[in-house]
């Protein structure tokens, strides 16, 4: 099955003025470590799978870099068609 995995490189982060429980801060430490780490794992489920990373993007991708997000879907699909 064709992959593409596209990565944010912006970390995750809590909203200006928010108000979170104090546990909070720390699960987001843990979440931004983790994020890359299981990015690879995706990466490594299929032969050839593209890591791209959307630089300046958070977590919304598609909407930080939506012309990005559509070339990806292109490719995955160019890919899927390829191989019938």
């Amino acid at each position: 099955m064709p992959l593409a995995v596209i990565t944010k490189t912006l970390p995750f982060s809590l909203p200006g003025g928010a108000v979170f429980a104090p546990g909070c801060r720390p699960l987001l430490r843990h979440l931004n470590k983790a994020w890359p780490i299981m990015q690879d794992r995706l990466v490594s489920l299929e032969p050839q799978t593209p890591h791209i990373l959307a630089t300046g993007s958070g977590h919304d991708v598609p909407g930080f870099a939506p012309d990005l997000t559509a070339s990806v879907i292109r490719l995955i699909w160019d890919r899927a068609r390829a191989r019938r």
